[in-house]
């Protein structure tokens, strides 16, 4: 008798990054793009790892086994197909099942990506430390990112064994991330070497700030063609604030639907001095 487990949420949150960001190529890569949102956890630690606006104080990473007919009727049929013993996992904060493997290590660098994510300093360890590949990853990511260090994706190959689908969904993120990231530090312009470096800014709106009606900033001012992405409340490209450019500052214009304590997040290029 042939068992299907599905873990809906591992497919829709790779999918919802690589359907806006892909850059590498990946053969023999299948996956299944049909969802039912309605068991999508937005504090599963399965976002925090592929979505960069993850705003939740805490993740979920236990499971809890579902019976697929609780599912919407056209995905569990389909699921059903071949297998009469067909389940599914959902993430909530009853679960008890460690349905990835995770251990101390992967708890730990994840807590470090949920810091980096809502703007947090992060102090990476050691990477003799990392005794699992998700954790490697994990490290390799931030340090990229953070630290603009890419030694690590040069010997990601050696890297410790695959424990599952995921590991291999990361590896894709992390290798795709670090194809839009150094594509973008190094080129000619006008005959002269461009280095640039990204900038991730946190702003918890303030009562000055909604007086004032704005919020400037003065430090590690955007690259002239380098796009701004900005969240507000986890809601990508929010109409709620307006991104204008200055040559001494970037303003953040402020509606009057945005409230003290709202989280704005802003992403983008800036030039090394």
């Amino acid at each position: 008798m042939i068992q299907k487990l599905y873990i809906p949420e591992l497919n829709y949150w790779f999918n919802e990054y690589w359907t806006n960001n892909k850059e590498i190529s990946v053969s023999q890569f299948n996956l299944d793009t049909a969802f039912d949102e309605t068991v999508i956890n937005e504090c599963s630690f399965l976002k925090l790892l592929f979505s960069t606006d993850f705003s939740c104080e805490s993740y979920l990473y236990k499971f809890e086994q579902k019976n697929l007919i609780s599912l919407k009727r056209s995905i569990w049929e389909r699921l059903y197909t071949g297998s009469s013993t067909a389940i599914f996992y959902i993430c909530n904060s009853t679960s008890s099942e460690n349905m990835f493997q995770l251990v101390t290590i992967d708890l730990e660098m994840l807590d470090l990506l949920l810091l980096y994510r809502v703007g947090g300093s992060v102090d990476l360890p050691e990477f003799a430390d990392m005794t699992t590949r998700l954790s490697q990853l994990i490290w390799t990511y931030l340090d990229l990112i953070y630290n603009q260090g890419y030694a690590k994706l040069k010997i990601i190959d050696t890297f410790l064994p695959h424990r599952n689908e995921l590991d291999y969904f990361y590896e894709i993120y992390v290798i795709n991330e670090a194809h839009k990231k150094i594509k973008n530090w190094d080129f000619l312009l006008e005959s002269d070497h461009v280095k640039l470096f990204e900038v991730r800014i946190s702003i918890t709106v303030s009562e000055d700030d909604i007086e004032n009606g704005n919020v400037s900033i003065t430090d590690n001012l955007p690259y002239e063609s380098s796009t701004i992405s900005h969240f507000v409340n986890s809601e990508m490209s929010s109409s709620n604030v307006v991104i204008e450019r200055g040559e001494t500052e970037l303003s953040v214009l402020l509606s009057q639907n945005i409230k003290v304590g709202d989280t704005i997040i802003l992403e983008y290029y800036s030039k090394v001095n």
